[in-house]
Parts: C-alpha cells; structure tokens; sequence
C-alpha cells in the first residue's frame, strides 16, 4: 500500500444490529464477543487472543490473462492488507468487563451502568473492540458467493472491483444516526 493507492471510505450500516444480535446469541457468530461475554480463563503474563479466519486467495485464480509479476504484486498487496486485523487480547477480568460494558452501550446507543450519557469515555473504552468488531463484520460481505448482508451493499461493490479493507477507522463519521448505526466506524478500503 502506498500514499497514491486509490482507497475510499465506505460505512458499516447495520453493525451495531449485528452485534446487538451477536450479544443476543451469547457471543455466537463473533469470536470478540465471544472472548468479552465469557470469563478470561488466561492470566495477564499469556492473554487469550482470538485468530480471526483469513481468506485465502488462490494466486492461479488471480493470474487470468496479467503478466505473472504484475499478479504476484497484486497477490502481495492482499496479502499485506489482510494480516492488518490478526487477533484480538483481553488482559484482564477488569478489562474483559469494561470493553464489553462499552460495547454493548455503542450498539444498543444507551449508556452504560452508572452513566448518565453515551459519551467519549464509552467510545473511547470500547475502541479496541468495536474495530475488531467492524473487521468480523465486513467478512459477512462477499463478493464471489453474491452473499451480503443488508447494510454491506456498499462494501460489496467495492469488494467486486478488487477492494479490500485494509482498516478501520474509529469514529469517522460522528452523525448521530450513523453512530445509531455502525457507532461510527467506517472501513477504509484499498484498491489493489
């Protein structure tokens, strides 16, 4: 990736619905949450980290009619955008509780215990989380099974013209019914 690479932002509609529902399911179908909502069986000196699957892409499929070098290059690229979200770490009971306290006020847009606001402590205590939240989230989006995920359309589109998310940004767009709806978040995507 370099500076002149094209790249855009594109939102993250419906994430705070998915990990509403996520929660709903006691963790099921994201393995952050799943980490949050259950007790750190791990002390502090070997935290727990989550692997999130990679996808795997084949270099003979990428190759069609380009100069093999030009598809090596192409195939680097990804590869380099796709280990950017590898694990996520609780350090700690406190911490574990915290993070999901944090979490599940972003998505259900209700302060947290004891709080009056959803304010910039709550965003700023579920950061960590909430963007490896929106990692999870932008793999329910692909473009060779035609499978989307109402909210990813956007993602899809740019997925079918050879985009990858390559990060996530926090609190890129601060619009009150876009915070409702993804707390913020926005995938940035890169062309390669």
């Amino acid at each position: 990736m370099n500076a002149q690479q094209p790249q855009a932002l594109c939102t993250l509609n419906g994430l705070c619905d998915w990990v509403k529902e996520c929660l709903d399911e006691n963790g099921k179908g994201s393995t952050v949450l799943d980490v949050l909502m259950h007790e750190v069986e791990s002390d502090s000196s070997s935290p727990q980290a989550i692997e999130e699957e990679e996808d795997e892409h084949n270099l003979n499929e990428e190759e069609d009619d380009d100069d093999s070098t030009v598809a090596v290059e192409k195939h680097m690229s990804k590869q380099r955008i796709q280990n950017r979200s590898k694990s996520y770490t609780v350090q700690n009971e406190t911490q574990r509780q915290l993070k999901l306290e944090a979490i599940t006020a972003i998505a259900t847009s209700t302060p947290r215990p004891g709080h009056s606001v959803l304010g910039a402590g709550t965003y700023r205590d579920g950061r960590e989380p909430w963007i490896h939240l929106a990692w999870e989230y932008t793999k329910l989006c692909s473009p060779w099974d035609k499978s989307c995920r109402t909210g990813l359309e956007e993602l899809m589109v740019y997925k079918s013209r050879d985009g990858e998310v390559g990060a996530i940004e926090h609190l890129a767009h601060k619009e009150e019914s876009y915070l409702k709806s993804a707390g913020g978040a926005m995938a940035r995507v890169f062309f390669v």
